[in-house]
């Protein structure tokens, strides 16, 4: 029962610590919680100027196809092979002759 009591006593002692500083700590997170929303909201606003709906949807639904994707063990070891594939002089070459035929 001292124990028990010890503990709730040392218990009551910290929270008579974090209520005294509380204050501080709570404007603290309520100042970076602002901060941090008025700078998504902003980016947010901005990329509405930009794009439109379609394609403001286009991009989330890429982002988490992107995120499903890398969380495969499987696609994630294919990636070095997509970035060579990507670098390759014949695909450049392919895409070069493609666009002058068509412009």
């Amino acid at each position: 029962m001292i124990a028990l009591y010890n503990y709730n006593d040392k218990l009551m002692i910290i929270l008579n610590v974090i209520t005294e500083n509380s204050n501080t700590v709570f404007i603290k997170i309520i100042q970076i919680f602002t901060t941090t929303t008025n700078f998504i909201r902003d980016g947010f606003n901005n990329l509405s100027q930009v794009f439109n709906n379609r394609e403001l949807a286009i991009g989330f639904w890429l982002i988490v196809f992107i995120i499903f994707a890398l969380s495969v063990k499987g696609a994630r070891e294919q990636i070095p092979g997509l970035i060579k594939l990507l670098f390759n002089n014949t695909l450049y070459f392919g895409t070069l002759v493609w666009a002058y035929m068509y412009i």
